[in-house]
């Protein structure tokens, strides 16, 4: 199965732009649009590996960085008002958790 990369430069890039941070490119049942309103940005970590239906965070600063999330709708409607988020672990501890904001269903 394929992965987009999103590198930590890109996110900066797309943190400094007004708008959104689409994601409706990549692989998802439905498009995904992160609101940088929303969008809490952690320098501990390196890349961002978006892969089909699951959001997994690489932490290139540590051995042993984890993070967890996903897409909701996979989960369940109930879960997280529908809000596609992931969390960012490091040591057991959560540096951050990103929000995004689901727009529309691929027909």
């Amino acid at each position: 199965m394929s992965k987009d990369i999103i590198t930590k430069s890109l996110v900066e890039k797309c943190l400094d732009v007004n708008g959104p941070f689409n994601f409706s490119h990549l692989e998802y049942a439905s498009p995904i649009r992160f609101n940088i309103d929303k969008l809490q940005y952690v320098p501990e970590v390196g890349h961002i590996i978006i892969s089909e239906l699951s959001l997994l965070l690489e932490d290139l600063t540590s051995v042993g960085g984890v993070a967890s999330g996903g897409d909701p709708w996979a989960m369940g409607l109930s879960t997280l008002h529908n809000i596609p988020w992931f969390s960012v672990k490091k040591d057991g501890n959560i540096l951050g958790t990103i929000y995004g904001e689901r727009v529309g269903v691929i027909e």
